[in-house]
């Protein structure tokens, strides 16, 4: 990534597809957005990305990627001598080269779109009404990646911690907005590497107050997007 960006050739990526530990039964892990564009072409289980896959360093700097892994599948022998060619299943070895190449074909043949990305960001800015509306070209959908895509740390009320990713912390905050059981928000959500909290429901005694403590801390999020935006 470092290499890419001292040569200023990012720009010059359309898209990435990630083979991550192929070996068992896969999944492919990508964005909302590009799983709506992409699961017409293939039929597959289709997941969130993960922190651990490589694809998510080009997600955050706005180009589109995917990968496919049976990470989650393949723990028991990962990184160990165990790790030999008895322990993989050659059909689903063969299955995911097939996909593979059936999606590689229409990212060469057709053309990704940044608007549904950008149109559930601008129902996120419009619900807290910010005067703010997006651009659905590439440009923008690079620069918002960039500004919203984050790895967070939950630390959660039952004291256990997790790692997460997310495409748009405006989606992911707002997804709290309605809920009705304080039990299934975490505690405090911090930024990974900075430290810089998200979100802190400590304080937060109902869901009502959740409710008007969740929308200020999606118009927060907001004003500081529109800072670094000129659309």
């Amino acid at each position: 990534m470092e290499y890419l960006e001292r040569r200023n050739l990012l720009n010059s990526i359309y898209a990435v597809l990630n083979l991550d530990v192929v070996g068992r039964q896969y999944v492919i892990h990508t964005s909302e957005d590009l799983s709506l564009q992409l699961s017409q072409i293939v039929s597959t289980q289709w997941e969130l990305p993960k922190p651990y896959f490589d694809s998510l360093n080009f997600e955050m700097n706005g180009i589109p990627s995917m990968t496919l892994s049976s990470l989650d599948n393949y723990w028991d022998v990962y990184h160990t001598d165990k790790d030999i060619e008895d322990k993989t299943n050659q059909q689903d070895i063969d299955s995911a080269l097939r996909v593979a190449s059936q999606l590689l074909n229409y990212l060469l043949t057709n053309d990704l779109t940044p608007s549904p990305y950008i149109s559930v960001l601008n129902r996120d800015i419009i619900s807290v009404g910010l005067g703010i509306e997006l651009r659905e070209d590439w440009e923008t959908y690079r620069l918002v990646k960039y500004l919203l895509s984050k790895y967070l740390v939950e630390y959660r009320r039952d004291g256990s911690v997790k790692t997460i990713y997310t495409n748009s912390i405006l989606s992911y905050v707002r997804r709290f907005i309605n809920i009705n059981d304080l039990s299934q928000v975490p505690l405090r959500v911090e930024e990974m590497g900075t430290g810089k909290v998200i979100m802190d429901t400590s304080t937060i005694r109902n869901v009502r107050q959740l409710s008007q403590y969740i929308s200020q801390v999606i118009e927060s999020l907001a004003e500081d997007m529109s800072i670094n935006l000129a659309v």
